[in-house]
C-alpha cells in the first residue's frame, strides 16, 4: 500500500462509490495487513480469510486467530461481516463474528474441458491435509516432505546421529508436512507437558528407545524417587558407577511422571529432591534431562524455564502437541521395546575401610536376622545393633564407631530418629520398605535388598 499510494487511492475510490452504485469489488491478497489500508478496509462489508499463515493476519481479517488454528482442509475459510447488507445466509445485519464455511469445487459441465483437466499436470494442493492421528516412527521419513530447520552453530559440533526424532509437524510456511528432531547436546533439557492420557508416556518411550539405541549415548528410565534421588546424589556409588562409563559422550535421563515421582516422599523429602533436580537442570555437562510433568502443576512451573525445549500435548486425540510454533503429530514407537527401569537395588558392599558395621534398626527377630544375613553374605559382620533410642543413650560410642565403621539403617527408622544420629550425612536419603542405607565413613552410601538378598540365599541353599 506505501509503495502505490496512487493506486490504494483508486481502490478507496472505487470502493467508496461501489457502495452507493452497487458495483461489487472484490480484492485479492496474500498479506492483508501490508497491502490493505485502513480506508480500504472500512469499505470492505465482507471479508473471506483462507488458511492464515500468521496470527497478525488472522486477526487483520476475522478478529480473531480462527483463520491460523481453526482451518485445515483446502476450501475452508472464515467469514466475518462488517455492518448491514452482507447476505442472509452469511449472517446479514452488524453480526461481525466469524463463520466457518467450505467453498465447493467448480463443476465441469462439458466433455471437452474434462479431457483437456485429465491430460493437463495433476493440480498441486495449497496445503497438505491434516495431520494424521496416528505415525509409527519408521513412516516418518516417507510421509515428510521437509526437515524442520535445526539451529545449529558453527562452534557445535555435528550431532546428526544423536538426534531423535519426534514426529510429524504441520509446517504452514512450507505448505506439508515437517519431520521434527530434537537433539540432546544442542537443544538441552526437554520438558514434556499435558494431561493424563495425552501421549506423554509414548513420547518418552518413542525419545528413549532412540537414545538406548544410540551406540554413543547411554539412557536412564526412572519412575521412582529412590532412582531418581541416586542419581542426583553424588553420595550415591551407583551414582559414580554410570557416570563414568567409558565411550559415552551424551546421557540422556528420561523423568517420567514427575509429580508420582514426587509424591511418594514426605514433605520435607520431596523440596529436597527438587532442588536437587533444579540444581542438575542448572549444571552444564553431557547429561540431559527429559521430564514428563502435568502441563499446569508446579513442576512443570519451576522447572519450564530451566528447560530449553518444550513439548506441549494438548491436543483433540492422544500424540497432538505443540512445538516451538509448530503443530505436530507424535509418531508412535517402533517396537514394542520398554526402558528397564533401574530400581533401588543392592551393590556389592565395599569392605575396604573394614568388614563390620554398626546396626540402626527398630526390628527384631525376622526382619533384623534378614538384615545380618544379608550383611554377612557380602562379607561384612555386625559389630552391634541396636534401635535409636538406644544408641541415642550411647551416642558419644556410636560417634566415634561410626568414624571407622560403616552404619546401616533399616526402612523402619523414622525421619527424626536418623537425623539425631547421622547429623553428618545429611540430608538422608529416602530408605523404600523391605531395604536398608549402608553409609561408608567416607561419606557415600549404597542400599541392599533385604528381600532380593534372603531370596539369592535361599536358592543357593
Amino acid at each position: 500500500a506505501s509503495a502505490h499510494p496512487q493506486a490504494v487511492a483508486i481502490v478507496v475510490d472505487l470502493a467508496a462509490r461501489g457502495r452507493a452504485l452497487g458495483i461489487h469489488v472484490v480484492l485479492c491478497t496474500q498479506r492483508a495487513s501490508s497491502s490493505i489500508s485502513e480506508d480500504i478496509l472500512a469499505n470492505v462489508q465482507l471479508r473471506i480469510a483462507f488458511r492464515a499463515l500468521s496470527l497478525s493476519e488472522s486477526r487483520f481479517m476475522v478478529g480473531d486467530d480462527s483463520a491460523l488454528k481453526t482451518l485445515r482442509e483446502p476450501g475452508e475459510a472464515m467469514v466475518a461481516g462488517i455492518g448491514a447488507g452482507i447476505g442472509a445466509g452469511i449472517g446479514a445485519g452488524a453480526d461481525a463474528t466469524p463463520r466457518f464455511v467450505r467453498m465447493m469445487a467448480p463443476q465441469i459441465e462439458n466433455s471437452s474441458q474434462s479431457s483437456e483437466t485429465n491430460t493437463a499436470v495433476p493440480a498441486r494442493f495449497l496445503w497438505k491435509p491434516a495431520l494424521p492421528a496416528r505415525v509409527r516412527l519408521a513412516e516418518v521419513a516417507t510421509l515428510a516432505d521437509v526437515t524442520l530447520p535445526h539451529e545449529q552453530t558453527s562452534d557445535m559440533p555435528d550431532v546428526e546421529s544423536e538426534r531423535l526424532c519426534l514426529g510429524l509437524a504441520d509446517v504452514q510456511s512450507h505448505q506439508g508436512w515437517a519431520s521434527v528432531w530434537y537433539s540432546p547436546v544442542n537443544d538441552g533439557h526437554l520438558l514434556v507437558t499435558g494431561l493424563a492420557r495425552s501421549g506423554r508416556t509414548v513420547a518418552m518411550n518413542l525419545l528413549a528407545e532412540q537414545q538406548h539405541a544410540n551406540p554413543a549415548g547411554s539412557a536412564v528410565w526412572i519412575d521412582d524417587a529412590v532412582a531418581l534421588w541416586d542419581e542426583l546424589d553424588e553420595r550415591s556409588m551407583a551414582y559414580s558407577s554410570a557416570h563414568f562409563s567409558r565411550g559415552v559422550t551424551s546421557r540422556v535421563v528420561f523423568v517420567d511422571g514427575l509429580e508420582r515421582v514426587l509424591g511418594s516422599l514426605s514433605s520435607e523429602a520431596r523440596d529436597a529432591l527438587t532442588q536437587r533436580l533444579v540444581n542438575a537442570l542448572r549444571e552444564t555437562g553431557a547429561r540431559r534431562f527429559v521430564i514428563s510433568c502435568d502441563a499446569e502443576g508446579s513442576g512443570s512451573l519451576r522447572l519450564g524455564p530451566l528447560c530449553a525445549a518444550r513439548l506441549q500435548l494438548a491436543g483433540a486425540h492422544a500424540g497432538r502437541a505443540r512445538w516451538g510454533d509448530f503443530t505436530m503429530q507424535v509418531a508412535l514407537p517402533g517396537t514394542s521395546w520398554a526402558m528397564s527401569v533401574p530400581k533401588a537395588r543392592s551393590t556389592s558392599i565395599d569392605t575396604s575401610r573394614g568388614k563390620t558395621c554398626l546396626v540402626i534398626t527398630n526390628t527384631r527377630a525376622n526382619s533384623a536376622e534378614r538384615l545380618r544375613d544379608a550383611l554377612e553374605a557380602h562379607g561384612a559382620q555386625v559389630l552391634d545393633r541396636a534401635t535409636p533410642d538406644e544408641w541415642m543413650l550411647r551416642h558419644l560410642e556410636f560417634v566415634t564407631l561410626s568414624r571407622d565403621h560403616a552404619v546401616v539403617v533399616s526402612a523402619d527408622v523414622g525421619l527424626v530418629e536418623s537425623r539425631m544420629l547421622l547429623r553428618a550425612f545429611q540430608p538422608l536419603p529416602p530408605i523404600p520398605a523391605g531395604g536398608a542405607l549402608m553409609m561408608h565413613p567416607d561419606g557415600r552410601y549404597q542400599r541392599l535388598s533385604l528381600e532380593s538378598e534372603s531370596e539369592s540365599e535361599s536358592e543357593k541353599t
